[in-house]
């Protein structure tokens, strides 16, 4: 079936592109508002200009990050402007464990405690994304809301929603959204699918207004060079169910091999001062074959390890394995930063390097920093992966690099569903941005760029995005797009 077939089959089955805005549900959310950026664009950094307005204005503002450390540390690291500008404990890091240079608080009656006093009341509160700080924060956010001495208004940040809005959060945000305490709810994402739904109060959001908003310097996936491997992956491709016995040996069967593959067919990857990024699949033995592979290949090879197990630089000396942990509570910088310097000073820049993992480094998490340059190769083989989650594995490529002096276009190994799934998935999540800035946004808006690539026939435009569309489409769930 064409791409202009299969959408029409959707559009008809599914029904999300027949809704007009008229007939929409009126009721939606007008405090929650949703900014959507491509990936490694300046999510961070655009969500704390919004910060800091709110803390003009009197605010407490929550941020939820991503669930993992290191996503966590990056987002802290980057709030030290407001604690430069507001003194010591005016961030606040609420976690069962941290060791960095903000205030910790371990329990949400410590944070109750914190916020009802004017005089120890931060003006911003990080947790982690769990279903344990999710029911933290509502039932601090109710105890504000009750508390005669709390003057006021809290703004609320979800890092990367897309991975998290479920029924729960859905119902929690419905629940916050509605008392007057909360001013605010910001969610961050480059792939908003999940979120905006077809019915009810999240049938269309409100899309955050980026002023100035300037690409000229940002590296996209079109700004890649593509080495299309097709005749690994049977043709047509099918995902397994998680369920199904023997998944995770499948898939980590499938991206090994294919980049055993890869590598094999061209060994010059891993040649003196290369980076590359090879994540493997969801399991860290996984990520050991991988270290242990690219080893064996080139004994010189230095391999960054991100995992939940391992955060670590590795390399051989003398027929050893040594290793350098990226844990350091002394040192606030970045993990990205921690790589290049490490690299850079003990390596001297003259060996291959490797970063490999995935759930850690999959989404938010930027790798590479501007003293040791972009990636230079990448292999991406996770044929299995939904549209989501390949964009945003794949998103560790992109970013604002164009301006670096260290910066190299990277070539990337994968297939071609892999890749014009990751160019739709951008176009995509750019047109929201720029059409409907500061706008509604609902499903039909979202899927616009799908809508027009399969149904246009000039100047041979299916043609040119049929098999985007068609690989696209395919890989979307049944409830993205319903």
């Amino acid at each position: 079936m064409g791409a202009r077939q299969l959408f029409t089959h959707q559009v008809v089955k599914q029904q999300f592109i027949m809704y007009p805005s008229s007939t929409l549900d009126e009721q939606f959310l007008p405090k929650f508002t949703l900014c959507v950026l491509v990936t490694q664009f300046g999510k961070t950094f655009t969500a704390i200009e919004h910060i800091k307005k709110g803390v003009n204005k009197n605010a407490v503002n929550f941020i939820f990050t991503m669930n993992t450390f290191l996503n966590n540390e990056q987002f802290a690291n980057r709030l030290h402007v407001i604690e430069d500008e507001y003194g010591p404990g005016s961030v606040v890091i609420f976690s069962s464990k941290y060791e960095g240079t903000y205030k910790h608080v371990r329990t949400k009656n410590q944070v109750y405690k914190l916020c009802s006093d004017e005089s120890t009341c931060p003006k911003v509160v990080l947790m982690c994304s769990n279903k344990r700080r999710f029911e933290d924060s509502h039932n601090i956010i109710n105890r504000l809301d009750e508390s005669k001495s709390f003057s006021k208004k809290l703004n609320l940040y979800y890092d990367e929603l897309h991975m998290y809005i479920s029924k729960f959060v859905r119902s929690q945000i419905e629940v916050i959204h509605d008392m007057d305490i909360v001013s605010n709810i910001v969610g961050l994402t480059a792939s908003p699918s999940k979120i905006i739904k077809n019915n009810g109060r999240w049938n269309r959001t409100r899309i955050m207004r980026i002023d100035n908003y300037d690409s000229e310097d940002y590296v996209s996936v079109n700004d890649m060079r593509f080495v299309n491997i097709n005749d690994y992956f049977e043709h047509p491709y099918i995902r397994l169910n998680p369920f199904t016995p023997g998944y995770y040996d499948k898939m980590d069967g499938e991206t090994i091999g294919f980049i055993r593959r890869v590598l094999t067919n061209n060994p010059h990857i891993l040649g003196t001062e290369s980076r590359t990024f090879i994540p493997g699949h969801i399991r860290r033995i996984g990520h050991t074959e991988i270290r242990d592979y690219v080893m064996e290949l080139n004994p010189r090879t230095v391999v960054v390890t991100l995992n939940s197990d391992k955060k670590a630089i590795e390399y051989m000396r003398e027929g050893e394995l040594k290793s350098i942990s990226l844990i350091d509570t002394t040192n606030n910088k970045e993990v990205s930063e921690k790589i290049a310097e490490i690299v850079l000073t003990k390596f001297k820049n003259n060996r291959p390097l490797v970063i490999t993992g995935y759930l850690c480094i999959g989404t938010g998490q930027t790798l590479m920093h501007e003293s040791l340059g972009s990636f230079t190769s990448a292999i991406i083989g996770h044929m299995d992966l939904t549209n989501d989650k390949i964009y945003q594995l794949f998103g560790r490529l992109t970013g604002r690099m164009k301006n670096w002096n260290t910066y190299t276009k990277t070539t990337v190994y994968c297939t071609n569903v892999v890749m014009n799934r990751c160019k739709m998935m951008e176009k995509l999540a750019m047109n929201t941005t720029l059409k409907h800035n500061g706008k509604m946004l609902d499903k039909h808006d979202y899927f616009e760029p799908l809508s027009e690539a399969s149904s246009t026939t000039e100047n041979h435009t299916v043609d040119e995005y049929s098999d985007e569309c068609e690989s696209v489409l395919q890989n979307f769930r049944q409830h993205e797009l319903v």
